[in-house]
């Protein structure tokens, strides 16, 4: 925090008896998380006690379930709300003999209460696993163009070498090649690739030009090129 205050950002605390705590695996060929502590009480809408009238972009990355779904109304319709829900499609396994619980996919049951207060929904290939689809879908591109339909204006699907899924209201479906590197650690690639997109998008407010934006920052990421 105190680096962050250090850069010129205004940071709030809020202040919990425990909050969500993760290890990774690195062991394997792909990487696992799992979940060492976890947050007595989601963040609510009572929490946030500073003004938010003055953000025009609001980017939200719950990791386990940290972030009640009140929070969205705190925010208007001219804000721009960003949302990746993997924290909202994990649960825990059983937990292995270091104490630590490994983390699986589990339903979003509260999907609903998103719909038409999220303005871009950003999800990697694994999310896909917790959303409820009509049976005859199969396909990314089906599964990010009915979401569209259920009420999200506009849906990025990241997967990881392959390429990125953009779907919108108002947007024909675009894959956006991924860049082309060799994987270091995949961790924090998701939140890169997120932040980077706002960032393009609300200078230019073009999706398929911030979605290839993302994609650079992402892979430089992985590959350890570097280090935001």
């Amino acid at each position: 925090m105190e680096e962050l205050k250090a850069a010129g950002l205004t940071v709030h605390r809020i202040s919990r008896g425990s909050s969500n705590n993760f290890s990774n695996d690195y062991s394997g060929k792909q990487r696992k998380l799992y979940l060492r502590s976890r947050i007595e009480t989601p963040i609510d809408k009572a929490d946030i006690i500073w003004d938010t009238k003055s953000f025009n972009t609001v980017i939200l990355f719950p990791l386990f379930h940290e972030l009640s779904e009140k929070v969205l109304s705190l925010f208007s319709k001219s804000q721009l709300v960003f949302l990746d829900p993997s924290g909202f499609v994990r649960g825990l396994g059983e937990k292995n003999k270091d104490g630590l619980y490994p983390l699986i996919p589990s339903p979003w049951s509260n999907i609903e209460k998103f719909i038409e207060r999220v303005d871009i929904l950003k999800l990697s290939h694994e999310d896909l696993a917790g959303i409820k689809f009509t049976p005859n879908t199969k396909t990314d591109e089906a599964k990010c163009q009915q979401l569209v339909g259920m009420g999200f204006p506009l849906v990025i699907l990241t997967r990881s070498e392959r390429p990125t899924v953009v779907v919108g209201k108002h947007l024909k479906l675009t894959k956006v090649p991924a860049l082309q590197v060799h994987e270091v650690d995949s961790a924090g690639a998701g939140e890169t690739f997120g932040v980077a997109f706002v960032y393009q998008y609300f200078r230019t407010k073009d999706p398929i030009q911030s979605a290839r934006f993302a994609n650079i920052c992402a892979g430089l990421k992985v590959s350890g090129q570097w280090n935001p």
